[in-house]
Formats: C-alpha cells, structure tokens, sequence
C-alpha cells in the first residue's frame, strides 16, 4: 500500500468497527494460518530427521546380517572343500580292483604223445585264457568243471569277464575244499570279486580272513583291506 492507501485504511478501520473486526478476523486466520503451516513444517521436519537418524541403525543391522551370512557361506565352502578333498582323497572299491588284481598265471600244459582228451580240453582253455579270450575259456573250463585246476580257471575267466556272482559262487565252494591246490587263490580272488562287485562289508569280511592266515596272498589282504577300511 502507498502512504494515502494506509491513511485511509487506518482512518476506515477507526471508524468502522465491523470493518475493524473483520480485520482482526482476518489478522488472526492468518496468524493461525502461519503458525499451522509451521508445525507441518517442523513436523515434516522431524519426520526426516527420525528417518536419518533409523537409518545408520538399519545399515548397520543389515550390514552386521551380511557379515554373518558371508561368514556361513565361507563355512560352508571350507566344509565342502574338506569333503571333497576327503572324497576324491579316498579311493573307490573299482580302483582298489584295479590296483591290486591280477589275472592268475596260466598253467601252461606240455604236450606229449599219450594226451588224455580232458588235458588236451583243459589245455585248449588255457592257452584261450593265456591269450585273454576268457569267452571261449569259460566255454571249455564249463566242460570239466569237477576238476579242480579248471573250476579254478573257470572262476578267474568269470572275474575277468565282470561275471562277479558266478565268479563268487566258484572260489566261495573251492576254499572251502581244504585240501586243494587253489584254497590260497580262491580265498584271495574272492576278496577281489568282493571288492570288484562293490560289496564292502563282504570284501572287509573276506580279506580279514586272508589276511589273518597263513594265505600266500596275507600280506596283499592287508594292504587292501588298510585301503579299504582305514578307520580299522
């Protein structure tokens, strides 16, 4: 307002007494106006320094939350690695089969004039098992089972085969037959087919007894069955 214009508003405001209220009115709304504007504001203010001041606390709970699950993801790899290491540490049954298998020497037969044909039969399957045509073996093995030496052939040509069961079956019944020439061997092979077929506890079971004796192959037994069942 200029000077006239305030003038006149003052000198109406005297005069006017309605005039004057409503001014009063007016001057009040507007006080209450401000002041409600200025609450909002500081409540709007307080709001965002309430949200400030939560925040570092949440930072640092989450933060603390992700040290712990890095901390248990770091756990569990570590265990893993150890696991893994532990199992690709300890050699599987088929490796130990590997290891220590060996075909049986074949018996090689002299040929003379006066050949009886089950020597001459046997003969054949051995000189098909010394070249490792252990089919056609069998085949001739098969034939003269009561003999001791082919029965004997017949279960290591089933091994070499991965005929375990039968295999089993064979040097299971020879090693029980005392008094043979093939009880050692038997006793031994059958461990092997044991631990080829993936039969733990019967293959730990198999080469104590063989390595509890006075077996040829004791010392072989031991070795495998460290192997095998180190916690024993």
């Amino acid at each position: 307002m200029t000077d006239v214009e305030l003038a006149s508003f003052d000198a109406l405001v005297k005069e006017d007494a309605k005039f004057a209220q409503e001014v009063e009115l007016n001057r009040q709304l507007k006080s209450a106006l401000d002041d409600w504007k200025s609450m909002q504001l500081r409540k709007k203010l307080r709001a965002i320094q309430e949200e400030n001041d939560r925040r570092p606390a949440v930072q640092i709970f989450l933060r603390s939350q992700w040290k712990a699950i890095a901390a248990i993801f770091a756990a569990i790899v570590i265990l893993s690695g150890i696991m893994i290491s532990r199992i690709s540490s300890e050699p599987s049954m088929e490796d130990l089969y590997i290891k220590y298998h060996q075909a049986a020497k074949p018996i090689m037969i002299q040929r003379s004039g006066n050949v009886n044909p089950e020597s001459e039969q046997f003969g054949k399957g051995m000189q098909f098992y010394a070249n490792g045509k252990y089919h056609e073996a069998i085949q001739l093995f098969s034939e003269k089972s009561n003999n001791t030496a082919s029965r004997f052939y017949l279960g290591v040509s089933l091994l070499e085969t991965g005929d375990c069961t039968k295999a089993a079956e064979i040097f299971e019944a020879l090693q029980n037959e005392k008094v043979n020439l093939f009880v050692d061997q038997s006793e031994w092979y059958l461990a092997l087919c044991y631990v080829k077929a993936g039969d733990k506890t019967k293959a730990i079971s198999q080469l104590k007894r063989v390595a509890d004796s006075q077996n040829y192959f004791n010392q072989k037994a031991s070795e495998l069955l460290a192997e095998l069942d180190p916690k024993n």
